[in-house]
C-alpha cells in the first residue's frame, strides 16, 4: 500500500475562503490548477481532498485523470462537516438527529469514493462539533453521538 510522506490539501493552495470570507482571497482555481500547484511543491507526493469541494460522485474520473497526470497519490479525503451553515451546531454531535444522519451519510459517501480512487484514509475534522462557552452542551450525550456516528461509518 502506498504511504505518502508529505501531502497537501488541495484547498490550501487555492483561494483559501472560509465560512467568514466565502468569496475567497483571490480568484478561484480550477481542480486542474490546484493539482498543478500541489505537484509543483518539491517533495510532495500526496494530495488530500475536502469531500464535495474537490471530489464528489460527479467528478471522480476527472480527479483520477489529474492524479495520473501529476503522479500525486490520494492521501486522504476529509468529509465536509464544517463548510456549510447546516453544520454550524456540529455534525456527529448536532442536537438534530437529521443532521447527525446527514453527517454519517456524507462520510459513507466519501468512504465509497475513497475506495474507488484507492485513497487509504478518511480524515474527520470535527471543527464545528465544539463549544463557545462552558456547559453549553451535554458533553456525555454529544460524545456518545460522536462515537455512534463514527461507529456507523
Amino acid at each position: 500500500m502506498y504511504d505518502p510522506k508529505i501531502s497537501v490539501i488541495l484547498g490550501n493552495v487555492g483561494s483559501c475562503s472560509d465560512r467568514y470570507c466565502t468569496g475567497g482571497y483571490s480568484a478561484p482555481f480550477s481542480i486542474a490548477q490546484l493539482f498543478d500547484r500541489v505537484a509543483s511543491i518539491e517533495g510532495v507526493t500526496g494530495v488530500e481532498f475536502v469531500g464535495n469541494w474537490h471530489i464528489n460522485e460527479n467528478n471522480i474520473a476527472e480527479v483520477e485523470g489529474h492524479l495520473k497526470r501529476t503522479g500525486l497519490k490520494p492521501a486522504a479525503i476529509i468529509p465536509d462537516h464544517f463548510g456549510e451553515s447546516k453544520w454550524k451546531f456540529g455534525a456527529f454531535t448536532n442536537k438534530d438527529a437529521g443532521i447527525r444522519k446527514l453527517a454519517v451519510d456524507v462520510t459513507k459517501s466519501m468512504i465509497d469514493i475513497a475506495k474507488r480512487i484507492g485513497c487509504p484514509t478518511i480524515s474527520l475534522w470535527p471543527g464545528q462539533d465544539g463549544y463557545d462557552y462552558y456547559f453549553q452542551g451535554d458533553y456525555i450525550k454529544e460524545r456518545t453521538w460522536f462515537e455512534e456516528g463514527v461507529a456507523e461509518c
